[in-house]
């Protein structure tokens, strides 16, 4: 396992599941060994230390099969930075198999799918209870959530960590 001297996660997160899977991702890679982890929810990245980052993650929630616009936007953005740097890259939905696999193969542009050495799905999480009325109809009758769940998966964290970690110029 390689040490990456600086590792910025950037994601997007609109209830919290995937910001809950930037810090898990960030406590991983401490207790591997990193000393710099960056934790920037977009917009609030600071370009300066993307800028300085060795390895880059970009992370983001998929809903009704998509992952939210200002990823892909963030990505087209920021490509040449992205194409210069390891890049692990992971989405955060309820589903699971291959209904979430096919979700992250879409949820990226595809040169930087190509381009990232690893990429995951690290499961998700809904609190009903936190949702807008809108929202929390459209889970009930479209995913047919009815309760709070909880599907964020720590195995899948730990091993996109190890991963990453054996990326080459990681």
């Amino acid at each position: 396992m390689q040490i990456m001297c600086s590792v910025s996660i950037v994601y997007a997160s609109r209830h919290g599941a995937t910001r809950t899977v930037a810090q898990r991702i960030a406590v991983v890679l401490q207790e591997t060994g990193e000393t710099s982890v960056s934790i920037m929810e977009l917009g609030t990245v600071d370009q300066r230390r993307l800028e300085g980052s060795d390895t880059i993650i970009v992370g983001g929630p998929v809903y009704a099969g998509r992952i939210v616009p200002e990823i892909p936007r963030f990505c087209e953005s920021h490509r040449q930075l992205l194409l210069a740097r390891p890049v692990g890259l992971f989405i955060t939905c309820l589903h699971e198999g291959e209904k979430a696999r096919s979700q992250l193969s879409m949820a990226y542009p595809q040169w930087l799918f190509a381009h990232a050495c690893v990429h995951a799905d690290l499961g998700g999480a809904v609190e009903l209870g936190s949702l807008r009325i809108v929202d929390r109809f459209v889970m009930r009758r479209v995913a047919r959530v009815r309760h709070d769940v909880d599907r964020i998966r720590m195995d899948a964290v730990r091993d996109f960590v190890s991963r990453l970690r054996a990326c080459p110029d990681a």
